[in-house]
């Protein structure tokens, strides 16, 4: 990963300007990518390591991804400032709800609808704040690539679990998007975010 990273600013892909406007994309790269993980290891706790629940686990995310671009793209989202509050609430009551409660749901479709709404509300409101930063940038693939960049990180992340748990990775995506949204609030205070060619703030 610092392999990576370094490559990009030796590269000249990564300056200053180019950071100011795109990290976020990072920040929420990382972040994204330990929620699909920790996604997948609790359904695995909850409904076994089988193929059937890795694709009941892709089939939820992807209609996730799938409806929030839906909605970006048909409706514009003026302030996303709101969605990052909804987006760190969603995740604070993952963090607090144990998943052993879970368990005690013995219908196996009614544990997997709760289940869903629980682990994938907050992919949900990341992808409604990604999409509607990714729409509306004008260098989508200096965008995208930073986003790229962020899940290297967001996998080296993963491995903080051996020594926190995996349930503790929520906080450590807390704080990813809780930076996102400092970083795209004092990108915002100057000139739109998006406008690459505008003059950066002191």
């Amino acid at each position: 990963v610092s392999a990576g990273v370094v490559s990009i600013w030796l590269t000249g892909h990564a300056d200053r300007r180019s950071a100011l406007v795109h990290v976020p994309f990072a920040l929420m790269g990382a972040a994204f990518f330990l929620l699909e993980t920790k996604s997948v290891i609790a359904f695995s706790l909850l409904f076994g390591a089988t193929w059937v629940v890795n694709s009941l686990v892709f089939f939820a995310i992807l209609c996730s991804v799938l409806v929030a671009n839906l909605i970006v793209a048909r409706w514009t989202v003026q302030r996303p400032w709101p969605l990052f509050a909804i987006l760190l609430a969603v995740l604070a009551v993952q963090y607090l709800v144990p998943l052993r409660l879970l368990l005690d749901i013995e219908n196996f479709s009614l544990r997997y609808v709760v289940t869903s709404a629980l682990l994938f509300a907050p992919v949900f409101v990341a992808n409604l704040v990604f999409s509607s930063f990714f729409k509306d940038t004008a260098q989508s693939a200096a965008a995208f690539g930073w986003n790229i960049t962020g899940t290297m990180i967001g996998a080296a992340l993963e491995y903080t679990s051996m020594a926190i748990g995996y349930r503790n990775l929520t906080l450590i995506v807390l704080v990813l998007y809780a930076s996102c949204f400092w970083w795209a609030r004092r990108s915002r205070l100057g000139p739109r975010v998006t406008d690459p060619r505008a003059p950066i703030p002191a």
